[in-house]
C-alpha cells in the first residue's frame, strides 16, 4: 500500500471529523483537495446516512388520521 492509499484510507475513515480538523490532522492545505482526491464513498457511511434519514422522516411518513378527519368534515 502506497502513501497516497494510506492518506485516502485515513481521510475516508475520518469522515465524521469536521473538515477543518481533518485537514489539519492530515496536513492538507485545502479542504477541496480532501473532498476531490482523498475521501471516498463507502458502504458503511452511506448506509448510516440513509438509516438516519429514515429515522427523521419516519414520523411524517405515516398517515395523519386526525388531520384527515378534521379536513374531511
Amino acid at each position: 500500500m502506497g502513501w497516497h492509499s494510506l492518506r485516502r484510507k485515513f481521510a475516508t475513515e475520518m469522515k465524521d471529523t469536521p473538515l477543518r480538523d481533518l485537514c489539519e490532522l492530515g496536513g492538507w492545505k485545502s479542504p477541496q483537495t480532501v473532498l476531490t482526491c482523498y475521501q471516498q464513498p463507502d458502504q458503511d457511511t452511506m448506509r448510516r446516512s440513509l438509516e438516519a434519514r429514515r429515522r427523521v422522516t419516519a414520523p411524517f411518513s405515516a398517515p395523519n388520521r386526525e388531520y384527515e378527519t378534521t379536513v374531511s368534515k
